[in-house]
């Protein structure tokens, strides 16, 4: 071997999805940049494993500890009753035509390269979906964590900003475009106030 070469990293996470359970919520996929650098995400591209889901990252720079949510033409809403769009008037979010199966599916992230930067794959055998959980989003624990290990995962229940019906009722659950329900960020320092 005369060279190496090194595909280039990214601290970014697949790090919730939601199967529709009703016509009130569509199907999503939230992506969270747990880096320490904005990623531009031009070229890049979502996969089942063998075709790329119909949507555009080109142009869209993914900041630090952001969220950016993927979701079909079909509004969310929020308490006021507002119709909000991917890709339209819903912040942090792009229009990408995505249909998850309720009881297994693959959601592969690429880069502009063709490199797989994230992969899930779930299955009702041993994750949190399939028909007992329907209308609650899957969510990661951590972002840091192998979110292809089913215990990484959590099936929330939180009443997020978004998951609302357009008669003002809470029929699905999960935290699109916000921090996970089983979330909890990492205390750094000393926590001891007695501490010299």
């Amino acid at each position: 071997i005369s060279e190496i070469t090194f595909a280039p990293t990214f601290d970014i996470a697949i790090n919730e999805f939601f199967f529709r359970a009703n016509g009130d919520v569509p199907d999503y996929v939230e992506l969270f940049n747990y880096g320490f650098e904005d990623i531009d995400l031009t070229g890049w591209s979502l996969t089942d494993l063998e075709d790329p889901v119909d949507g555009s990252f080109d142009g869209y720079i993914l900041g630090v500890g952001e969220y950016l949510l993927l979701a079909g033409e079909d509004p969310f809403f929020n308490a006021d009753g507002d119709e909000l769009y991917a890709g339209d008037n819903l912040p942090n979010s792009l229009l990408f035509d995505i249909s998850l199966s309720t009881s297994s599916d693959d959601i592969q992230l690429l880069d502009a390269d063709g490199n797989e930067i994230d992969l899930v794959s779930y299955d009702s055998d041993t994750w949190l979906t399939g028909y007992d959980y329907r209308g609650h989003a899957v969510e990661l624990t951590d972002p840091m964590l192998d979110n292809n290990d089913p215990s990484s995962w959590i099936s929330s229940s939180t009443e997020g900003t978004y998951m609302i019906n357009e008669d003002g009722e809470y029929e699905d659950f999960g935290t699109p475009g916000e921090e996970n329900s089983g979330y909890t960020p990492p205390v750094y320092g000393c926590t001891d106030e007695n501490a010299c």
